[in-house]
């Protein structure tokens, strides 16, 4: 493990044709490297393995595509990344989320599995987006028809104020919004979502006005938490669980809870980010059985 960390003096480095692992944070903070070549025989790449502060240039010489674990370039300074046409496997929790700077993302047009489109990233059928980049430029995505899935961190921090969910999208995963400071409004009444999943739209706190699927049944853990400007919410008739913290840290005063409900977790709604009860907040509701 971190073979050549913390060597800030260090600009070039040989690897041989031998080398099958690079293991974890292998040239953390690197900070003299700008590139470095992957060589011929290379199977498995590991977390944070390139997280140096001025890399600028990977390339890969694999003949086999190597297995990519969490981070590999941490919070880099990269603008584009290029896939090759070997690079089979790309995890779903996205490899490409801690890139700060990241504008553009390039597939060669032989890969078999991946796409992209306008420079973000798809799976080669493009039903699941996999990473909409930091630093695009535009301010509305509309997101493809052809998309059902959105994968982890999938649209994390972007510089977007609207995001626009076509009927087709049937699967949200966890932080696939969060982090959009810019986000002002989504709708998500045009398709069947059942789930909000955690930390859905966290610390979007721009974010004033929601729209539900009338399907969606549950909200997870802090799928709101912290959306500052968020005042004010109609929750879907056949909501069943709101989970721990989910509108905590909101602008909300005051909410109708659907009779449908039967689980509302610890600190869901009426407190604010450090987990004090804001006073006088509202908390309705529409049963007959009193579970609030």
């Amino acid at each position: 493990l971190q073979a050549f960390a913390y060597s800030k003096n260090l600009k070039t480095v040989n690897l041989p044709n031998s080398l099958i692992i690079i293991e974890e944070r292998a040239f953390n903070t690197c900070d003299s490297m700008e590139s470095i070549t992957i060589p011929s025989n290379v199977a498995t790449i590991g977390f944070g393995a390139f997280t140096s502060e001025y890399l600028k240039t990977v390339y890969c010489k694999a003949t086999t595509p190597p297995t990519v674990e969490e981070y590999i370039f941490g919070e880099k300074n990269l603008k584009k990344i290029t896939i090759p046409a070997t690079i089979e496997n790309i995890p779903e929790s996205n490899p490409f989320a801690a890139l700060l700077f990241l504008e553009e993302i390039v597939v060669s047009e032989d890969n078999e599995n991946y796409a992209v489109d306008d420079g973000v990233l798809y799976t080669k059928d493009m039903k699941t987006l996999i990473c909409y980049p930091m630093m695009k430029k535009g301010d509305v995505f509309k997101i493809p028809d052809t998309v059902e899935t959105l994968g982890i961190a999938s649209l994390y921090s972007t510089q977007l104020k609207e995001i626009k969910i076509p009927e087709s999208i049937k699967t949200l995963n966890r932080h696939c919004f969060s982090f959009n400071e810019k986000l002002e409004k989504i709708d998500m009444s045009n398709t069947k979502l059942t789930d909000i999943p955690p930390m859905c739209f966290a610390e979007c706190r721009a974010l004033t006005e929601v729209a539900f699927s009338p399907d969606t049944i549950n909200l997870e853990l802090g799928a709101f938490m912290n959306c500052a400007s968020l005042k004010n919410v109609t929750l879907p008739e056949k909501l069943d669980f709101i989970g721990q913290s989910a509108f905590q840290g909101t602008a909300i005063s005051e909410i109708v809870i659907p009779k449908s409900v039967t689980k509302i977790n610890y600190s869901a709604i009426g407190y604010d980010e450090d987990e004090n009860v804001i006073p006088g907040t509202i908390v309705e509701a529409n049963r007959k059985d009193g579970l609030l």
